[in-house]
């Protein structure tokens, strides 16, 4: 086989319908898109945060402190809508940009979060050649979509460690001492 056989096969990875809707925050196209323009794993996002917001409403109507770890919950939640609606800026579908460094950063992503270890660099230029431009794209196309059902299942855990990057609500609040 050549490389021209394996482009119509690139070709039909690649090609999608173009009315296919796609999440809102995410710009998922794998995902249905259900209810508010939302895929159900964004729309699982929004309504925890919706539901947050309303008890923390409830406990600041009652005149109380809010509690730390449901402050701290709201946080995360915040976080990960967040890095769900960063997610679309990264796999944007109509990316324009099909080159052999992208494959090589898409590759050593995935190496360095999976095996630890970065094998793939200093491979742009043989990329660039030995693949078509529609070769290219397909594979883009599936090591993007790779990369994006890895970060849905860690959504939370990276939403935790960026407030943690951050020091905020990291510990709880020292406990105040009784004045003497």
């Amino acid at each position: 086989m050549t490389v021209q056989d394996f482009d119509g096969y690139a070709r039909l990875i690649v090609s999608s319908p173009p009315d296919t809707k796609t999440c809102c925050w995410c710009r998922s196209p794998f995902h249905k898109v259900r209810s508010g323009g939302l895929c159900g794993h964004c729309y699982g996002i929004s309504r925890k945060v919706k539901v947050l917001e309303q008890e923390i409403q409830s406990v600041k109507s009652l005149k109380k402190n809010v509690p730390w770890d449901l402050h701290y919950q709201y946080q995360i939640a915040i976080e990960m809508e967040n890095l769900a609606k960063q997610e679309s800026l990264s796999f944007e579908s109509d990316d324009p940009f099909h080159t052999g460094m992208r494959i090589e950063r898409l590759m050593n992503y995935i190496c360095e979060h999976w095996v630890g270890h970065s094998y793939y660099s200093q491979y742009a230029s043989t990329f660039n050649h030995f693949l078509s431009p529609d070769q290219r794209r397909a594979i883009i196309h599936l090591l993007s979509r790779m990369i994006r059902d890895h970060l849905r299942k860690n959504r939370r855990n990276l939403a935790i460690e960026r407030l943690a990057d951050k020091e905020i609500y990291w510990l709880p609040p020292p406990p105040k001492l009784p004045k003497e």
